[in-house]
């Protein structure tokens, strides 16, 4: 299903993303959260999961990786990357007129290997503003 070879890269990267998203709903789910919307597009980007955690809405960046060898997933959230989701996350409240409800910021990276059906998944909640980078 996922092969190195360079012509099928950008394919590759996206089939694992979707299956990185689809992994985190899934876990997040099991987990008591609902899933309101994926991959919501606004002008300053995408939020990959909004959901909902008890009261609070939950902002949500998947990284998934097939291995760790290089870095932790979450280390792929830059700067730049933590602003455009707090500018996406804002968009989204005013957009749904939700500007008074309490919200977060969570990154879930995945471990999805070839050949698995599932993966290992790991939350940090609320953690974009206190990740290195």
């Amino acid at each position: 299903m996922f092969s190195a070879g360079q012509g099928n890269m950008g394919v590759d990267r996206k089939t694992l993303g979707k299956r990185g998203e689809d992994l985190a709903a899934m876990y997040l789910v099991g987990r008591g959260y609902t899933v309101i919307a994926r991959n919501y597009s606004c002008p300053f980007g995408e939020l990959d999961l909004v959901c909902r955690d008890q009261d609070m809405i939950v902002f949500v960046e998947v990284k998934t990786r097939r291995t760790a060898y290089f870095a932790m997933p979450e280390e792929s959230v830059g700067w730049d990357k933590r602003r455009r989701l707090l500018r996406c996350g804002l968009y989204y409240l005013k957009a749904h007129d939700q500007l008074d409800e309490p919200c977060r910021f969570d990154v879930v990276s995945v471990y999805a290997r070839e050949g698995l059906a599932d993966g290992r998944v790991r939350v940090l909640k609320d953690c974009i503003w206190e990740m290195g980078g």
